[in-house]
């Protein structure tokens, strides 16, 4: 069995903004669980555990992807998931635009038509960069949501297809396949 996710890589020169930027909103008191700059990806699609028969069908059937064009995306805000005072994830919300959407759509359409399920929940492009085990303070909350990130942009010009394995202190991710977009 595989453990499988369609995501976008993210550009190293953005990653390091980003970890420029987490770095003013640190709250010493709690124990944060950070995201290696290594696992920072843009989800757009989980697969789930399927049988290791199935992954050269799933390759083949995304191969359409490489038919893409090249993505601009700009980092529009830091936020939480779910919003409030007892938040379990930081992320960094992602421009939204009609080439992402179009690119899920057919990712669940063709995926479907080997017996994956489609997403039901709408996409919303976002980068996870914390997970947060146990509560964290009100100023760290309103620290991370008044940083301004609306200058960094990136263009991603690839997708692959990972492998997630479950390791006591974290997933490990590995490339399957990549599909350059033109």
């Amino acid at each position: 069995m595989s453990r499988l996710f369609i995501a976008m890589p993210i550009p190293e020169s953005t990653l390091s903004e980003i970890f420029k930027l987490k770095n003013k909103i640190i709250d010493k008191e709690a124990e944060l669980r950070w995201e290696k700059n290594e696992k920072i990806h843009l989800t757009l699609k989980f697969i789930g555990e399927v049988s290791n028969e199935i992954v050269p069908l799933i390759i083949k059937q995304i191969s359409f992807l490489n038919h893409f064009e090249k993505i601009k995306f700009s980092l529009t805000e830091f936020n939480f998931f779910p919003n409030g005072y007892n938040p379990k994830i930081l992320y960094i919300g992602l421009s939204d635009n009609e080439i992402i959407n179009q690119m899920v759509f057919e990712l669940n359409q063709r995926l479907f038509e080997i017996g994956i399920e489609k997403s039901e929940k709408n996409f919303k492009p976002h980068l996870t960069i914390l997970r947060i085990k146990k509560p964290v303070s009100k100023s760290f909350i309103k620290s991370a949501k008044s940083l301004n990130i609306s200058s960094l942009n990136f263009i991603a010009n690839e997708v692959s297809l990972y492998q997630s394995n479950l390791k006591p202190n974290g997933s490990q991710y590995k490339k399957i396949k990549k599909y350059f977009l033109n």
